[in-house]
């Protein structure tokens, strides 16, 4: 799957780069926001809190062994509204930081994969 692709090209090393950037722009939080949406963060985006959700050592750990099949609808309405957005740019990203636009393309890959499963679900009930 894309997801997974996109997370096992990104090293422990491009995550550390991302996390010790003092003011990411525009698209690295962006990427970085609807990452953590899909980790359950739905509050304000804040960068700190950010860099330490990066911190953690399971960080890359918990994106490949991420749930697909059952992400919450109010996560999925919240990432929708953010890749939507035109600023959802993942070469922008990526010529930010590798590690943003990875992360980008991870959730992009998941939100794609999402909205195939859920056209699938209602042809399976009947």
């Amino acid at each position: 799957m894309a997801a997974e692709k996109a997370v096992s090209e990104l090293s422990k090393d491009d995550i550390t780069e991302l996390k010790k950037t003092i003011a990411p722009n525009s698209a690295v939080k962006l990427a970085l926001e609807c990452t953590l949406v899909y980790l359950g963060n739905l509050g304000k985006f804040d960068w700190p809190k950010t860099q330490k959700v990066l911190a953690q050592m399971n960080f890359l750990d918990q994106l490949k062994q991420y749930n697909k099949d059952e992400i919450a609808p109010k996560i999925l309405q919240r990432v929708r509204t953010l890749t939507s957005k035109a600023e959802f740019d993942i070469p922008a990203m990526t010529k930010s930081s590798k590690a943003a636009g990875g992360l980008a393309n991870w959730c992009i890959s998941l939100r794609k994969y999402s909205d195939a499963l859920t056209e699938i679900k209602p042809l399976r009930e009947k």
